[in-house]
């Protein structure tokens, strides 16, 4: 009952996907769910775009990659390449994750942990457990990613 309680606290409607709703399923075992935004709507150098999950405050950027992600043609391509180097000159910090990485449920929390700390957020302990049990010693107060 506890992990069906959690698993709708974090839910969210603007996830997606499978992809994006795992992605939010990582940050919510980290954050509160209301600091992280999913489809955050972002303006930069007059053009209009979605993060699949962001911390605003901070800049902090999620990105999924599913297989869909990127249109095969050359022009897809370049959309996309314009895309994250905007974000990036706007100062957004972005962390690409795909769904390979997914498989190791514990490395994908430690990777997206580093990013939330890369981007000035502290990360000292899960606020709720995922489906696989985290190794003793994973939430250290003060361990660096």
């Amino acid at each position: 009952m506890a992990k069906a309680l959690a698993v709708i606290e974090a839910c969210d409607p603007g996830c997606e996907g499978p992809g994006e709703a795992y992605l939010r399923w990582l940050l919510a075992s980290i954050l509160p769910p209301e600091e992280v935004i999913t489809q955050y709507e972002v303006w930069v150098e007059g053009r209009q775009y979605f993060l699949d999950a962001a911390i605003p405050g901070i800049r902090c950027g999620f990105e999924f990659d599913g297989y869909t992600k990127v249109d095969i043609t050359s022009e897809g391509r370049r959309d996309f390449v314009d895309r994250q180097n905007s974000l990036l000159r706007a100062g957004w910090k972005l962390m690409r994750i795909s769904s390979r990485e997914f498989v190791r449920p514990v490395s994908a929390l430690g990777k997206v942990a580093a990013h939330v700390q890369s981007c000035g957020r502290p990360v000292n302990g899960p606020k709720r457990t995922l489906w696989k049990k985290l190794p003793s010693g994973f939430f250290v107060p003060g361990r660096r990613f």
